[in-house]
């Protein structure tokens, strides 16, 4: 009876031990997937990232030309990355952050002559800059002779194409009139509304907003109808749309498909005030709803395809006259321009 009980005891214990083992060889068996899975996943988020376009662009008039594109999400992976800045924007560029970008047209000739690898596309906004003023005594840009000019922008496009709208009109900028510069765009309004500056450059949508809460304000000149005069028969192209090189390498068909939505937010937007204006408020483009139903129409938003390059040489020619730098040194060559 001893025997059977110590065999009895021996087998329990035996039975233990197995059974221990083979639950320790499951447990070796089953993998941790915890973090595996958490590394896939962040992997796959990354790819995902990865493939994103990243289009930057400034908020504002620009902006504007985007609403109905961002509003359909017609094409997936599209981070729209806008920003408040010039600086921000530019800085994106020269960083090689943006697949695509809308930016002042004489960096698009400054990227290309710097060899950082962008194409230009086209012009969705043509020049929008306006001379506005209050002084009664002024009906004509011959008029400002001897008057006191607020602008911003020293040896940029708004100056710049402030200049040779003088000069058309028979005034030497450095001699005749007395040229303030104010440190940025958002002190116009202000210097003009305030009564410390009565005639100013201000672009849209600032001029609009201007002229809606100060009913002496007038339009003085279009500094793009000047533009016009000249021979440029759009004007002056202000923001252009670039397209990173190695993107259209990669998959041109994706940069086609872009750039058509593009152009159909482009329409869109010139042909929907009301809708536009309601885009605007919805996604905080920058542009209140009132200054939009009045004052789309001067915004010069439109003519996007590139027909022809004359619109762009004369414009480049004029700023390398003035300022080389403000191109990158010379005028864009033909390989500038991107080809569907």
């Amino acid at each position: 009876m001893k025997n059977k009980s110590k065999i009895l005891f021996i087998f329990m214990i035996l039975l233990t031990m197995l059974f221990t083992a083979c639950t320790n060889t499951k447990q070796e068996e089953i993998p941790d997937t915890s973090k595996t899975e958490q590394g896939e996943t962040k992997k796959d988020e990354d790819k995902l990232k990865d493939s994103k376009v990243n289009i930057v662009f400034r908020d504002g008039v620009t902006a504007l030309t985007l609403a109905k594109m961002m509003d359909e999400k017609a094409i997936e992976n599209i981070n729209y990355d806008m920003v408040a800045s010039p600086d921000v924007l530019t800085s994106k560029v020269l960083n090689k952050e943006a697949d695509i970008a809308i930016v002042p047209s004489n960096f698009a000739a400054t990227a290309y002559n710097k060899g950082l690898g962008y194409k230009i596309v086209g012009t969705s906004v043509w020049g929008n800059a306006y001379i506005l003023s209050k002084d009664e005594s002024v009906k004509t840009l011959a008029d400002i002779k001897g008057k006191k000019l607020t602008l911003f922008a020293k040896g940029l496009t708004p100056d710049l194409m402030t200049r040779f709208a003088l000069k058309s009109n028979g005034i030497d900028p450095d001699k005749d009139v007395e040229m303030e510069y104010l440190s940025s765009p958002t002190e116009i309004a202000p210097a003009f509304l305030g009564g410390k500056a009565d005639i100013v450059v201000a672009p849209e949508p600032m001029a609009t907003a201007i002229t809606l809460k100060d009913e002496k304000a007038v339009r003085l000149a279009s500094l793009n109808e000047e533009a016009k005069k000249a021979g440029m028969e759009n004007g002056y192209p202000q923001a252009t749309l670039i397209v990173k090189e190695e993107l259209i390498e990669k998959d041109k068909d994706l940069v086609d498909t872009i750039i058509a939505s593009y152009e159909n937010s482009i329409k869109w937007a010139v042909e929907n005030k009301e809708g536009l204006a309601t885009l605007s408020e919805m996604y905080e483009l920058g542009v209140q709803k009132p200054a939009v139903i009045k004052g789309l129409e001067n915004m010069n938003i439109g003519n996007f395809v590139i027909t022809s390059t004359k619109d762009y040489d004369k414009y480049f020619e004029m700023l390398k006259e003035d300022n080389p730098q403000s191109i990158g040194g010379k005028i864009p060559d033909l390989n500038a321009y991107y080809e569907k």
